[in-house]
């Protein structure tokens, strides 16, 4: 509705809640711009209250909101209610971990995507991450998996995680940006690229995972590595035979190359994109780095396609 303050939204995670504002904090064209800003601002905090006050009222007694990017101990046995045990063999991800109920499945959109990612792979997703040592942690630490799988892909000294729902499942603040022109677009994007690694280093929120103190304190290596849809001949693993590209980052990834052409000349990491649609949009007058960053997005498959949509 027009006048609804706070928005909510189903997530990867059956256990997330998603909350949006009731519409975009917009551009008040009332009074002066120091007005708006000051406005603006003063309605984010209020705002992030209203949603707790919101989601305070639906919890029974012995309920309670836990507001971190990743539960500590997800993977591990008997951390949810209702109870659900991993079932590799009749999963959609084959993880020895997490079972499918961690996913919602009021859209088929979250579990489709786990599974669609893994059957382009041809195996399941892996995430190792490197845990800390301290004068307990053994070592070499190394766990053993009854499944083959596993033991090979997981690493001596990481936390071996196989879901998407250990990437997905966890949560952020979001900030999506809208801007008045591409030009103002490509500027916010070319302005966030060194920013954002450091704000999220300062944010340093994400420490633990399936229990075990990891020696990284950020959740993006973790979310890029967990979602990540090559098979071993994009990521180089095998010679290119059946398919097209060798493609060097997950579809989850930092960008690749700013998009102002004032700082092409910062584009030094070498790109694979898409010639025909590249050579197609600078004919059409597109500026050169914005077309090969398209070119780029069309080196994928979707993860999923909905049949009433095409």
């Amino acid at each position: 509705g027009v006048n609804r303050q706070v928005l909510w939204r189903p997530e990867y995670g059956g256990y997330q809640i998603e909350a949006t504002p009731g519409q975009p904090y917009g551009h008040n064209n009332e009074g002066n711009g120091d007005y708006f800003m000051h406005n603006l601002f003063n309605t984010v905090e209020e705002n992030m209250k209203l949603r707790r006050r919101e989601m305070y009222e639906l919890l029974d007694e012995d309920e309670a909101l836990i507001c971190m990017t990743n539960y500590p101990r997800l993977g591990n046995e008997d951390i949810s209610v209702p109870f659900c045990r991993a079932d590799p063999l009749n999963s959609t991800t084959g993880s020895i971990f997490a079972s499918d109920g961690l996913t919602y499945t009021g859209h088929p959109r979250y579990i489709k995507t786990g599974q669609n990612i893994v059957e382009r792979r041809g195996r399941k997703t892996v995430a190792n991450v490197p845990i800390f040592k301290d004068t307990k942690t053994p070592d070499p630490f190394i766990e053993i998996f009854n499944d083959k799988e596993s033991s090979r892909a997981a690493k001596v000294d990481h936390i071996y995680l196989d879901a998407g729902v250990f990437g997905m499942g966890m949560c952020c603040l979001q900030v999506t940006l809208q801007a008045t022109n591409v030009n103002e677009a490509m500027v916010l994007n070319d302005q966030l690229a060194p920013l954002a690694p450091i704000m999220m280093a300062l944010s340093a929120a994400t420490p633990i995972f399936r229990g075990y103190l990891s020696d990284r304190d950020c959740r993006w290596e973790v979310l890029s590595n967990i979602m990540d849809d090559r098979t071993l001949e994009e990521s180089g693993e095998k010679p290119l035979k059946h398919n097209k590209y060798r493609i060097h980052k997950s579809r989850y990834a930092p960008i690749n190359t700013y998009l102002c052409e004032s700082n092409a000349k910062y584009n030094d990491n070498p790109i694979v994109y898409n010639k025909e649609y590249y050579d197609e949009m600078i004919n059409a007058g597109v500026p050169q780095p914005l077309a090969q960053h398209i070119a780029y997005l069309f080196i994928r498959d979707p993860t999923i396609t909905y049949r009433e949509k095409l």
